[in-house]
């Protein structure tokens, strides 16, 4: 990984986004640099952002939500948010989404018709943090949409073949509930203990509470 960054390291320094992004990527996880630094990461996410490279922006953008290097700052995040988001990267209009779900920035509203949008249009790029929230809501009902619960089990069936952790997992509690399956308790244990091993957390919860030991 050292090497790695030392010609993301080259090619950052001539500009080019798409390794400015990837060397942010490695001062936050502290990956090939020796630990982390969140100012460095936001350097370069901030330099390939300006470049409008949406991957960075959606970065940057999460910086700012969450204070990592930067003085949180939700207004620059939901603008950031907004920019990645209108060219179509869909973890930006995941994020938007649930900007708008929740409202926490004082320059719009509340708007959950808008929150469903975004949701589906990342979900349409599989992206699999949609795929399980939309499909929370449509099992759900609200929040935009009418209950459905079979939309509901064929978005978590359609992120648990991304082998995503959390579709899985919902897909399983379906199956030992009986929601919108046929209720199959042993398939649901199967996955459980398959999710429990991958240190899933929420899994060894339901494990625990249906007194099964690994």
């Amino acid at each position: 990984m050292v090497e790695a960054v030392r010609l993301y390291t080259l090619a950052a320094k001539q500009g080019h986004a798409p390794a400015q992004k990837c060397l942010g990527v490695c001062y936050m996880n502290g990956t090939g640099v020796g630990e982390v630094d969140e100012g460095a990461a936001v350097k370069w996410y901030r330099l390939a952002s300006e470049q409008g490279y949406a991957p960075a922006q959606t970065n940057l953008a999460y910086c700012y939500a969450n204070g990592l290097g930067v003085e949180r700052d939700e207004k620059e995040a939901f603008r950031l948010y907004v920019l990645a988001a209108s060219q179509g990267y869909p973890q930006a209009q995941f994020n938007l989404g649930v900007c708008y779900q929740h409202g926490k920035v004082d320059e719009y509203i509340k708007d959950e018709v808008e929150a469903i949008h975004w949701f589906r249009s990342a979900a349409s790029q599989n992206n699999t943090n949609a795929l399980i929230h939309l499909g929370y809501l449509y099992q759900r009902g609200g929040h935009g949409v009418d209950q459905d619960i079979d939309e509901a089990v064929r978005l978590y069936r359609l992120a648990a073949s991304y082998n995503d952790a959390g579709g899985h997992f919902n897909l399983a509690a379906c199956y030992e509930n009986g929601i919108g399956v046929l209720k199959d308790q042993a398939e649901a244990e199967r996955v459980y203990r398959l999710l429990a091993k991958r240190g899933y957390r929420l899994a060894k919860k339901a494990l625990l509470r249906l007194e099964i030991i690994m």
